[in-house]
């Protein structure tokens, strides 16, 4: 590629929208805007509004094109990254009738229990990849037809974010299939929609977007916004995927060889896989990378939301002026646990639970313990939770030979040294805050010929931290006893044989 021939990645997270143009790999622009959440009207509604985010979108393209401008950069294609398992609902003209429901979402617990347990649930799962939980699509959309049947029966068509805004941009419905592979309604391999799933959602296929291939692209026409923005009519828009498994795609993770724990405001664990996997006692994911790609994995909610509530609640509270979270927990890397054990489950969990009422709970607590003593129990129960999951999925897929950690946790080197040992597997970093973006980038590139998958999985860097055995072993003690708490406050769920006995890692 030349050396100003640029690539754009656009991502679309639930907290803000990122757009970062690339030289050969190298930033040279970027920009980005804040995302709010509508105010919530019920319970458990967590809304956006798509336009409002679409101005966002077009307000940080437009900041990043200026700038390539102005250094005298070309763009030859964009890649598109969004948050899974959005959901909105719009009329004939596209119009929103609804704020578009996002992950966190949890109106729809109700329905996806009734889906899980009922005779269907695991085959529904085994076919789509998609766990049964009140996040996806699948269970919203029995919610809004049960709570909302004015509007669902108004509805032309439900859709999610990444959608409504391809539908700005050239005027048609059309859905990547590794975001419709985290919908509950696609069968990943029959590679089109699910007929069981759409009869409990009470749809026809006409009511949904039309499935493409993630190498699917576009160019912007006259007079589209995309060319009233400054783009050209020969720049090729990659619909791309999901924000997920670009991660995957951008940390250069796409076979087993190694495994990605990605830690921000939640958390979760994936590595690539040839085919998909099911497993009804922790409820993996499988998404679409591309035809003959998944990355599977598995969803937490116990991730930086843990932390910054234990700061807020607790380590600000010992009358000392307010420490910054980094602060704190840098003080937390000081001073060692003991006898607690901190179960992060202070928003609800999917992976490894699926119990969406799960609390968090905090054992051995003495009188010694401060707050760093409660925040480092904390990042230790992130992990070991974390680990829970990443167990399982060792199982099917093979013992990785390398953990990549993702998140701004792990610039600390006390987190990345516990990480490896509670993993015990080799730690290197990467920036979680790119990485879908350059993901997006990568895929675009690959679907335009301007690289190839080859390219994309790069040689293991330089180890960040080894594993100490002796620490481990300590650890694999640690999960056995955060199993049994959890099993004991009656944490882990008994559905229909859908949870092994225990709980715990077999």
């Amino acid at each position: 590629m030349g050396e100003q021939i640029c690539s754009i990645g656009i991502d679309i997270g639930t907290t803000s929208v990122k757009v970062i143009a690339f030289v050969d790999g190298s930033e040279r622009a970027r920009a980005s805007r804040r995302l709010e959440m509508l105010p919530a009207k019920e319970d458990g509604a967590k809304e956006q509004d798509v336009v409002l985010i679409y101005q966002a979108v077009m307000d940080a393209l437009g900041e990043v094109l200026h700038t390539v401008q102005r250094f005298g950069g070309e763009v030859r294609c964009i890649g598109f990254s969004a948050a899974m398992h959005s959901l909105l609902a719009v009329d004939s003209t596209g119009r929103p009738l609804t704020g578009a429901m996002t992950w966190l979402d949890t109106r729809a617990d109700g329905a996806a229990a009734t889906i899980w347990t009922s005779k269907s649930g695991l085959g529904l799962y085994q076919r789509t990849g998609t766990p049964i939980h009140p996040m996806a699509p699948l269970p919203k959309l029995v919610w809004l037809r049960q709570a909302r049947p004015e509007v669902f029966a108004k509805a032309e068509k439900f859709v999610s974010i990444k959608e409504w805004i391809w539908f700005q941009w050239f005027g048609e419905w059309v859905i990547d299939q590794s975001l419709a592979s985290a919908t509950g309604l696609f069968d990943i391999r029959k590679q089109d929609w699910d007929e069981e799933a759409l009869g409990w959602a009470g749809l026809s296929p006409e009511r949904l977007s039309r499935p493409v291939p993630t190498s699917y692209c576009r160019q912007p026409q006259p007079g589209s916004p995309l060319v009233e923005l400054g783009l050209g009519t020969d720049v090729s828009v990659n619909v791309g995927a999901s924000d997920g498994v670009l991660a995957n795609l951008g940390a250069g993770v796409i076979d087993n060889r190694a495994m990605v724990l990605t830690l921000g405001t939640s958390c979760a664990v994936r590595v690539g896989s040839p085919r998909p996997l099911a497993d009804p006692v922790t409820r993996p994911f499988s998404y679409i990378l591309s035809a003959d790609r998944y990355v599977v994995g598995a969803p937490s909610n116990s991730g930086g939301v843990v932390l910054e509530h234990v700061h807020r609640r607790l380590c600000t509270m010992s009358g000392e002026p307010p420490m910054s979270l980094s602060g704190a927990l840098a003080r937390a890397g000081q001073v060692e646990t003991g006898s607690l054990l901190y179960l992060p489950y202070v928003a609800g969990e999917r992976a490894p639970l699926w119990n969406a009422n799960a609390t968090g709970a905090v054992l051995g607590l003495t009188t010694e313990h401060r707050g760093e003593h409660i925040l480092r129990a904390a990042v230790e129960g992130i992990l070991l939770n974390a680990y829970w999951m990443a167990a399982r999925l060792m199982e099917e897929v093979g013992r990785p030979e390398r953990l990549i950690v993702c998140g701004k946790l792990f610039d600390l080197s006390w987190t990345r040294k516990l990480a490896a040992d509670v993993f015990g597997l080799p730690v290197e970093t990467a920036d979680a805050a790119d990485a879908s973006t350059l993901g997006a980038v990568r895929l675009a590139e690959i679907s335009n010929g301007m690289r190839d998958w080859a390219d994309v999985s790069a040689p293991a860097p330089s180890v960040v931290n080894l594993p100490d055995d002796a620490q481990h072993a300590r650890w694999n003690g640690q999960l056995q006893r955060f199993q049994e708490a959890a099993r004991a406050l009656r944490l882990l769920p008994q559905e229909s044989g859908r949870q092994s006995p225990d709980g715990t890692c077999k």
